[in-house]
């Protein structure tokens, strides 16, 4: 059996250490020894007097370096031993650590209420990890705590030159094709409970001076290349068939007024950072779209390659006017937008004038009424669409003010003679352009002459577009 190390009067409680033996003083002043602890104390005073020659010797699984020790550092530790450095007051825990797939490899835990690291990680993954620092909790039925950390960290700044972080984690390659993670949560709901919540990152900021600048979550860092891929957050099909995430990112109401900001792609002469929307076609064959906004801040919409076509569905509003179309500049209101219709069947008599458009106050301008007129049902004797007068407008001039009727009886696209036409057969359209008033209305009438116990019936659809 080794001699033990210590020199000295060994006082109550005290320990003696060497690679085979535990010996303390007992409390009516006997020794104990028990055999088989692989303990050893570095002593420059001693047997082992640097923390190698401890490793070294015979049997040697824990060492422990005291807080008085000045020697060398150890060059070299074995599998399956342990540092314990007391040194100014900075305990450390040192080892190789253990990296065969059989078991969970813990070099330093804190278990609470029988907790099972191995168990819950092995029931996830099927395998086994090794671990610096672990923490575990089984937070048993009928806790009131308000919280219970596996791990936690806190930290209050009292220095405005010094970065206070709370957690702080740093994963290095060292080797070509490795693959490191600087966080890895990861949330799991039992299929055996329901109406759980699992909330894989949360971030809590609270803010209590309005000059703070507050930041949930900031991506950056130091980079001498620019990768192939950077995805700033990217959302992975969740494993399983036809699972998916309801959405990628949400907000709540009232939550922002800003849900999206996006910079310029450079500090000068840039367009904005695009959003590419990608689809596939019944091939698979991928399609993207693009939206930015250009160096002169118009919005732009950039259909895929291959289609060039921009598809809007349902109503479009538009503000301001059409300057450019199929690259060449407009003029005026740009495109002639459509204001007013009136889809008119089975009519049977002389409609007197109707307003069709009110004109807004901000509307003075040049308007263009379309019309088309058919005989849907001939008279027993004779008739003639649009009677005597006709197709015919009423305005207010935009220049003078002056309330004008067009011209009556007028045949635009057709004869008098056949206007007479007592035939379905019979048709009248036409187009009038006036310059109304703002604040005005633009009225119709349109004529009516049957002859006959059978009347006619006409159809009468009118436009107006603005010009």
């Amino acid at each position: 059996m080794a001699k033990t190390v210590r020199k000295g009067k060994i006082g109550l409680g005290d320990i003696q250490m060497t690679p085979g033996d535990f010996s303390r003083t007992t409390s009516t002043g006997g020794t104990q020894t028990l055999s088989g602890f692989p303990f050893v104390v570095v002593d420059p005073n001693g047997q082992y007097t640097t923390i190698q020659a401890a490793l070294n010797a015979a049997g040697a699984k824990v060492v422990i370096v005291p807080d008085t020790y000045a020697g060398a550092e150890e060059t070299s530790i074995a599998a399956g031993q342990v540092v314990i450095d007391l040194r100014n007051g900075k305990p450390q825990y040192r080892s190789l650590g253990i990296y065969t797939n059989t078991q969970m490899n813990l070099l330093l835990s804190s278990i609470l209420n029988g907790a099972d690291p191995s168990a819950i990680y092995f029931a996830s993954y099927g395998n086994y990890a090794t671990e610096a620092l672990t923490g575990a909790i089984d937070v048993p039925d009928g806790s009131t705590i308000y919280q219970a950390n596996a791990v936690s960290g806190y930290i209050k700044a009292s220095d405005a030159s010094t970065n206070s972080v709370a957690g702080f984690f740093l994963a290095q390659t060292n080797i070509n094709g490795a693959s490191v993670w600087g966080l890895n949560p990861v949330v799991i709901g039992s299929t055996a409970n329901t109406g759980v919540t699992i909330t894989g990152i949360e971030v809590d900021v609270n803010v209590n001076n309005a000059s703070s600048v507050a930041q949930g979550i900031t991506l950056q860092g130091s980079w001498s290349a620019n990768p192939t891929t950077a995805a700033g957050i990217r959302l992975i099909t969740p494993g399983g068939t036809s699972r998916k995430w309801t959405s990628f990112l949400s907000s709540d109401d009232s939550s922002t007024d800003l849900g999206l900001f996006l910079g310029a792609q450079g500090a000068t002469s840039a367009s904005s950072q695009r959003i590419d929307l990608q689809s596939r076609n019944a091939g698979g064959t991928a399609k993207t779209s693009k939206i930015y906004s250009d160096l002169d801040g118009h919005l732009t919409l950039n259909p895929d390659s291959g289609d060039d076509i921009i598809a809007l569905a349902g109503t479009v509003q538009q503000d301001g006017k059409t300057s450019l179309y199929n690259g060449i500049s407009t003029v005026g209101g740009g495109i002639a937008a459509e204001y007013a219709t009136a889809d008119l069947t089975a009519q049977g008599a002389a409609i007197a004038a109707t307003t069709i458009y009110a004109v807004p106050a901000s509307g003075a301008g040049t308007y263009r009424i379309s019309f088309a007129a058919k005989v849907t049902q001939a008279a027993t004797t004779s008739c003639i669409l649009g009677g005597t007068n006709g197709f015919q407008i009423v305005y207010t001039d935009a220049d003078d003010s002056v309330v004008v009727t067009t011209p009556a009886g007028v045949p635009f696209n057709s004869t008098t003679v056949l206007l007479a036409t007592n035939s379905t057969q019979n048709q009248y359209s036409g187009v009038i352009i006036v310059r109304a008033k703002e604040s005005t209305n633009i009225q119709y009438s349109f004529g009516y002459t049957s002859v006959g116990a059978t009347p006619m019936q006409f159809a009468l659809h009118i436009k107006v577009e603005a010009l």
